[in-house]
């Protein structure tokens, strides 16, 4: 009986230590997880780098193509300038240029150029032909024709494969054509060779300019080139020249920096749209 009891004995004291022994390891575990969760909570991350901001592509192709550079050869192998004007840069697409063979004739686009002037142009739907009036005098040009006409003048050069062009929907002339708007115009390039230049001591009277008088047979070859004004009413906002420019500063992108020059663009006038005429 008494070994029974001192066997119960002995049982109970080893599962008492058992027990202790087991809440022991619970609590060093929970503790030492405790201690890796602070760690890693107040640690910061090592793959986490911070960065500085980039610039955008956008920004990036901005700055290093900031506009274009002239003088430069398009597709075609002509080589393109800007347009200017008695100093002012003409804001166009249509830029001016001149061909592999003929190096020092310029082409310039003659709307753009007419309405530099203050003067509306009325053309076909491809452009192949323009007509308006400066002065009392009739301008018609036609695409592929060597032959010109301003008022009583024919103008034609002695090269007669030397003609005015359509290209990407603009009607472009040969530069003598502009040598004739009056008896002091010249045709040049700017000192930097990024412009195809024309300095001119013309004067347009816009209330004998412009479209007024001018209808669609004078788009036609052999049609009628007279000017007839009987009836029509002028329009007493822009003069009958169609519309007016707008002088503003502005730059251009030449040998890696930026160049300040004036630019002009024509705007439509808004109360004939164009036509230099009212009802």
């Amino acid at each position: 009986m008494k070994r029974l009891l001192f066997a119960g004995l002995i049982l109970t004291l080893c599962l008492s230590l058992c027990s202790c022994g087991s809440t022991g390891d619970s609590s060093d575990n929970a503790s030492d997880t405790n201690r890796s969760t602070d760690i890693i909570e107040n640690e910061p991350a090592a793959s986490v780098t911070e960065q500085p901001a980039q610039p955008s592509a956008a920004l990036q192709t901005e700055e290093s193509n900031p506009g274009v550079s002239f003088p430069f050869e398009d597709d075609e192998g002509r080589t393109r300038y800007r347009l200017v004007i008695n100093g002012t840069e003409v804001e166009t697409e249509n830029y001016p240029f001149t061909l592999p063979d003929e190096p020092n004739g310029g082409y310039y686009p003659i709307e753009d150029v007419l309405n530099c002037f203050g003067v509306a142009c009325l053309t076909n739907e491809d452009k192949s032909a323009c007509a308006t009036v400066i002065n009392n005098a009739l301008i018609q040009v036609f695409a592929d024709s060597p032959t010109l006409t301003y008022g009583s003048k024919t103008i034609s050069a002695v090269d007669t494969k030397v003609v005015p062009v359509v290209i990407d929907g603009a009607l472009y002339v040969p530069s003598f054509f502009l040598m004739q708007l009056s008896d002091s115009s010249i045709v040049d390039f700017s000192d930097d060779r990024s412009a195809v230049t024309l300095e001119t001591d013309i004067v347009v009277d816009a209330s004998i300019s412009g479209l007024v008088g001018v209808d669609a047979s004078m788009l036609e070859q052999g049609g009628s080139g007279q000017v007839i004004t009987e009836g029509e009413h002028r329009c007493s906002e822009c003069g009958g020249a169609g519309g007016h420019n707008v002088t503003v500063q502005d730059k251009y992108w030449n040998q890696g920096q930026w160049i300040p020059t004036l630019k002009s663009s024509w705007e439509v006038c808004p109360y004939c749209g164009g036509s230099g005429t009212v009802n």
